[in-house]
């Protein structure tokens, strides 16, 4: 008996070693969760109107982006307006093409942190690397709140009708934290199905016995 606990036992322990840690803050405007804001200050993003901000993913390892927390408010009619956000790809200083999205549904007509999943991941983010989080809307029009850390020399692009970036200097940033966890490494994925086929194969001998293997 105690050598398929002992599998199990080293089973359970790749698994733990390839699951993923608990979520961390992997890029965002000043790196907070959930993001402060300055109430009732914003740029305005809508169905026509795009606006984007560059980030550096946190180094040391590739991220598997989460969760968005993201401070919005619709100051026209509110819960009406469904908001899209992205992360895009750098490409020499501007955004380039989408890796990640969230969808905001509903926003509401007061200044509220929303917290939402990705509907899309085509790539895992690379530690270090440069990204752009771009705010859209399907629908309507919304106020995305600017984040409490103000201080001049930030970058915001911005796309009118789908049209060419245009990228310029800021004196301050929109609020957005992205939440996400390590990729785990090949090793630990190679590691995870040893483990799996020696439980299975000691399994098949177990119940084949003497002379019907």
């Amino acid at each position: 008996m105690r050598t398929p606990v002992c599998c199990l036992a080293f089973l359970l322990a790749i698994l733990g070693a390839a699951a993923p840690l608990s979520a961390d803050i992997i890029g965002g405007s000043v790196l907070r969760s959930p993001p402060q804001f300055m109430q009732n200050s914003y740029y305005g993003i809508s169905a026509s109107l795009a606006d984007a901000f560059p980030f550096r993913a946190v180094a040391g390892t590739a991220w598997l982006p989460e969760t968005l927390q993201v401070p919005l408010y619709d100051p026209l009619n509110g819960q009406n307006d469904n908001a899209l956000f992205s992360i895009y790809s750098d490409a020499s200083g501007q955004p380039g093409s989408p890796l990640v999205t969230f969808a905001v549904p509903h926003v509401g007509n007061m200044p509220a942190v929303y917290s939402v999943s990705p509907s899309m991941v085509t790539s895992p983010l690379q530690g270090g690397a440069t990204y752009w989080f771009v705010g859209t809307m399907t629908s309507g029009m919304a106020a995305w709140n600017l984040d409490e850390f103000v201080g001049g020399g930030f970058t915001r692009a911005y796309s009118v009708s789908g049209g060419g970036w245009v990228v310029q200097s800021v004196g301050n940033i929109s609020a957005y934290a992205i939440l996400g966890s390590p990729v785990p490494e090949p090793s630990s994925i190679v590691l995870l199905g040893i483990g799996g086929v020696s439980l299975l194969a000691y399994t098949w001998r177990r119940h084949a016995g003497p002379g019907k293997g």
